[in-house]
């Protein structure tokens, strides 16, 4: 499928509507401040053995479950600060897991003459999808969906550029970095962005119902991009698989609202080619169609909240190499399509403080699995500037 087929479905939506402006669309001046996250919990899986993977698809190692037991998932801190006349600017640090302290979001936001226009310079998460450009906090679902793991590598974050117009129902976001996250992953002697894309969010409110909807256009150029090329493994048996070549990913979504209760849905293709490559120097020239797609029922109450999902991948790879057997075990599927069906339920029983319930049926792989999590998640706003 061809690109500019993408681009027609990105920002076809975005004309059927228009609105009246509002003031501060960006949120700058309620957005300054301090707060600090703390996502600590227990989790079990029926694994026999530390070999997750997603049959028809290269995922990175730091995508998948979450190391069993008990540990402090995520914790972060953020600091924003907003000055009339100069801009705004965000920077927060985290921790995941084993992992080693990481920059999430640092950058600056000049003042425009335009109110509807920011232009964000530095790191941030792309919007793509209901969840690239959101906190994984934030989230409804404790761990990101399969097409999340599968397209993305659970999170795309990297540094770039992000130019944003927005009013109150309207969001249109033009971006390129680097590239230098998975999926994407530039030449060490390249100048020129290695990922880009656009994406359009909007709103509609009808009577007692509230309508979300979003649609983005990605591209990612990958140059000897490893697997494994990633501080923590969720797959210690994982083999090193190394790629170089074009992707294009295409996601839809819609979230209808009424009252305490929605409905929320994405689909997501993707068009992959290029070169795979394993570390005994075998070849294989590559190409992919594939897609995913979820859907989430939910409920809000005041305190508490509860939903399921559904959510299946798909993939058709083709490769034309003379040592097959070497990627087989990964790029074919033979037939299984990887789904999984969870429930979740969300109390917050103070101001700041959830406890969460999660219980996962997997399908990814042939074995079936099961999973359970156990999660406290805090949030403390320390001060405003």
């Amino acid at each position: 499928m061809k690109p500019y087929f993408y681009i027609m479905c990105a920002f076809s939506a975005g004309t059927l509507f228009s609105n009246p402006t509002i003031a501060d669309p960006f949120h700058k001046k309620s957005d300054q401040g301090i707060a600090a996250l703390m996502q600590a919990g227990w989790y079990q899986d029926s694994r026999e053995t530390n070999t997750w993977k997603i049959p028809g698809f290269i995922v990175p190692g730091n995508a998948g479950p979450h190391d069993e037991g008990f540990n402090l998932m995520h914790a972060e801190i953020a600091f924003a600060a907003y000055r009339p006349g100069l801009g705004s600017g965000k920077f927060v640090i985290g921790k995941h897991a084993d992992e080693n302290l990481t920059i999430e979001e640092f950058w600056a936001s000049p003042e425009l003459p335009w109110e509807q226009l920011q232009l964000k310079v530095g790191r941030w998460y792309a919007p793509i999808g209901w969840h690239n450009g959101v906190h994984p906090h934030k989230w409804r679902f404790i761990d990101a969906s399969l097409s999340q793991q599968a397209f993305l590598g659970e999170h795309f974050n990297d540094v770039g550029l992000l130019l944003t117009w927005a009013d109150h129902f309207h969001r249109v976001n033009f971006w390129a970095t680097g590239g230098d996250d998975f999926p994407a992953k530039s030449a060490k002697d390249s100048s020129t962005p290695a990922a880009g894309g656009l994406s359009y969010f909007g709103h509609q409110h009808i009577t007692d119902v509230d309508i979300h909807f979003q649609t983005s256009l990605s591209y990612f150029r990958a140059d000897e991009r490893s697997n494994l090329d990633v501080e923590h493994t969720h797959n210690q048996l994982q083999k090193e698989i190394i790629f170089s070549g074009d992707s294009y990913l295409w996601t839809a979504g819609m979230d209808v609202q009424y009252h305490q209760f929605g409905w929320q849905f994405e689909y997501a293709y993707r068009d992959e080619s290029g070169e795979l490559r394993d570390v005994q120097q075998i070849k294989a020239l590559y190409e992919s169609q594939s897609d995913g797609w979820w859907h989430e029922l939910y409920w809000k109450g005041n305190s508490m909240g509860a939903a399921i999902r559904y959510e299946q991948l798909a993939s058709d790879n083709k490769l034309k190499t003379d040592n097959l057997s070497t990627f087989s075990e990964f790029m074919f599927s033979n037939g299984h399509e990887p789904s999984r069906i969870s429930a979740m339920f969300n109390w917050q029983f103070q101001h700041g403080q959830d406890l969460k319930l999660q219980l996962t049926h997997d399908q990814t792989t042939e074995n079936t699995e099961n999973q359970i999590w156990l999660v406290y998640q805090a949030t403390l706003d320390i001060g405003k500037f």
